[in-house]
């Protein structure tokens, strides 16, 4: 049962080794379920093949981890990043921008212009929440 379950993915081999690949595979592989909740969290629609796809690309991936969970780390000094870049800041200023009347609605009427939907005067967008979220 393991065994055909696992047909047609890659070479547990390459991650673990032989039989105890093919049983962490079957209990790590993420159903159908598991899938359409990940599509819904990322808001996407996945056909079919899709799915099954990116069910065998996501369930190695968690084998993956798996295999790095078994790494030795205790001695290791914990990393944030590794290139040596740091931040640089500034000060923030609040710069004054002058400017006639005429020129302030000439300005709003071009960016209304160019705006694909507007509505009073405003740029209309598509609702950023759900009423039930509020």
């Amino acid at each position: 049962m393991i065994l055909q379950d696992y047909q047609g993915y890659s070479d547990p081999g390459l991650v673990f080794g032989g039989k105890v690949a093919i049983l962490l595979y079957s209990m790590l592989r993420l159903s159908q379920k598991q899938i359409d909740h990940i599509a819904g969290l990322a808001r996407i629609k996945l056909t079919r093949k899709e799915k099954e796809k990116f069910s065998r690309q996501l369930t190695e991936v968690l084998l993956y981890v798996q295999k790095l969970k078994e790494l030795n780390t205790k001695n290791l000094e914990i990393t944030s990043q590794v290139t040596g870049l740091e931040n640089v800041y500034r000060k923030d200023r609040v710069l004054e921008i002058t400017q006639p009347e005429k020129d302030k609605k000439k300005n709003r009427q071009t960016m209304l212009k160019n705006a694909p939907i507007q509505k009073n005067g405003y740029i209309k967008v598509k609702a950023m929440l759900d009423k039930d979220s509020l």
